[in-house]
């Protein structure tokens, strides 16, 4: 004879129970089954040939190598996401990842824009950093400059230069860079300010061929220094602003000292601005 099973409202045999769990156990595993489906069908369709990356195309280089570029940015994308989910995926490409180890690589690369022309084509628009001027870590002679890096318009160092001879391009110097590539000479906006102050002194008949920052050498620590063409120098104290600088200049060569020496800065052997409102100098032997 069955056993009656109580379920508090109703009485039902044991064997009902039995189906009733198993239905459970069905539901259950149904409904655990389509949990995993979900969560594993999006890796399925991200893992699709269709949607991945099979050509780069790289747009503007001059110097750099395209080839490179391409190298780089194809072993990013070979790499999986959750060692699941390839990066190739054009839905979910590591764009950001992408520009930052492109920039970082390759320092002369200014900017860049990256876009799907297709779902299986990237474009990459390159645009490089120009030189503008020097930046030398010796200062014996600034003539025959020597291991020297390109700089840009912002004072940004991207590249190592070949050795130049004579007056190729402005020189900045010193800050006791190591390894300069990568680096800033000075932040951007005290770089603008220096570019235009150099020009401005242009009419004070000044056209220095390099400027040594603080640091420069230990007889020169705390100091700016402006190298001529005829070997002299100019010097102030780094801490001043160049407007005093200017302003001293200014004065200066306004003076009856100046206009009474010909060819005066062409003379010098250095020029101190150190003392405030104050300006030394001494000329060269036999001036």
């Amino acid at each position: 004879m069955p056993k009656i099973v109580s379920s508090g409202r109703a009485l039902h045999s044991s064997e009902f129970h039995e189906r009733k769990k198993k239905v459970r156990r069905l539901h259950r595993a149904l409904l655990s089954l389509g949990i995993l489906i979900i969560i594993l069908l999006p890796f399925f369709l991200l893992r699709l040939e269709r949607f991945k990356v099979k050509e780069i195309k790289v747009l503007g280089t001059e110097v750099l190598s395209a080839e490179e570029i391409v190298g780089t940015v194809q072993e990013i994308i070979g790499a999986n996401y959750l060692w699941l989910v390839p990066k190739s995926n054009a839905l979910i490409l590591p764009r950001d990842q992408i520009a930052k180890v492109l920039v970082e690589k390759f320092p002369r690369i200014k900017s860049l824009d990256e876009n799907l022309t297709d779902s299986k084509t990237l474009e990459i628009k390159i645009e490089e950093r120009q030189p503008y001027a020097l930046y030398c870590k010796q200062t014996e002679n600034f003539l025959e400059a020597a291991d020297c890096f390109f700089l840009d318009d912002e004072g940004f160092i991207f590249a190592p230069a070949p050795s130049f001879s004579g007056e190729v391009f402005f020189i900045y110097s010193g800050l006791g860079f190591n390894d300069p590539l990568g680096k800033h000479f000075l932040e951007q906006e005290q770089f603008k300010s220096l570019s235009l102050f150099l020009k401005r002194i242009e009419r004070f008949g000044i056209f220095p061929i390099a400027f040594g920052a603080s640091l420069e050498t230990e007889e020169q620590k705390g100091r700016d220094t402006l190298y001529l063409p005829d070997s002299g120098i100019i010097f102030w104290n780094a801490k001043d602003s160049l407007e005093t600088i200017e302003s001293s200049f200014n004065s200066f060569f306004s003076s009856d000292i100046v206009k009474e020496k010909e060819k005066f800065l062409n003379k010098i052997l250095y020029m101190d601005l150190t003392v405030p409102n104050k300006v030394f100098y001494k000329f060269k032997k036999n001036e």
